[in-house]
């Protein structure tokens, strides 16, 4: 008999730690209907010593806009086609549905991956409310649609892609521009969007990324 193994399209492994927004703390059997509920995820994710590690571990790598976005409740759990043992042995797995908030790019740049300016494709970051369940992740960013955004991801078949790490793969690209006495800045800016990420990406960087596997 085939047998189906499950595995999770999160690169990362998610802690929930559940909260609850009313005057019983603590107490989750108490919660009534219509009152808030807060999950907070601690998420778990591997950390990369240089751009290189990071780029060589992202399958696409793009530049580009916010153009929507919402808010969504996704199971990460998928069949595989392998014949290995289940990974929950017994049966199928519990709902083990997150919810996420899902970001529709528009690209305007590729460095590496299948995806071609003019494309779109859309990326999920934990975290998010729907009714009066709200996830919230230490890690999740706010991305905008007033900039230009280098993503580094891990893209998949039937969900939207991910972040490769919610610290390091997230850069705010701002192009050169005009200064107060009308020259052009000599240099386009790239900054991590997390306050905590290490790692200094160039444009020198996006040029050699583009030139190796695009």
């Amino acid at each position: 008999m085939k047998k189906n193994r499950f595995i999770s399209m999160m690169a990362c492994s998610v802690l929930l730690l559940l909260t609850v927004a009313c005057s019983s703390v603590g107490k989750v059997d108490q919660v009534g209907l219509g009152e808030p509920v807060t999950i907070g995820a601690a998420q778990d994710f591997p950390s990369y010593a240089s751009i290189d590690s990071l780029s060589q571990t992202a399958d696409t790598i793009i530049k580009g806009t916010v153009i929507s976005t919402r808010v969504e409740k996704i199971n990460d759990m998928v069949k595989s086609d392998s014949e290995d043992e289940q990974v929950n042995p017994g049966g199928e797995p519990s709902d083990i549905s997150k919810i996420y908030t899902i970001y529709t790019v528009k690209i305007n740049d590729t460095y590496k991956g299948n995806y071609n300016p003019g494309d779109t494709i859309e990326v999920k970051q934990l975290g998010g409310q729907i009714g009066t369940e709200n996830f919230v992740s230490e890690n999740k960013l706010e991305i905008g649609s007033e900039s230009d955004y280098i993503f580094f991801l891990a893209t998949y078949v039937n969900t939207p892609a991910n972040l490769l790490n919610p610290i390091q793969g997230l850069y705010v690209y701002e192009p050169r521009s005009l200064s107060e006495d009308g020259k052009m800045s000599d240099r386009v800016k790239i900054t991590g969007a997390h306050p905590d990420n290490n790692l200094i990406l160039k444009l020198e960087d996006l040029n050699k990324i583009k030139s190796e596997y695009h």
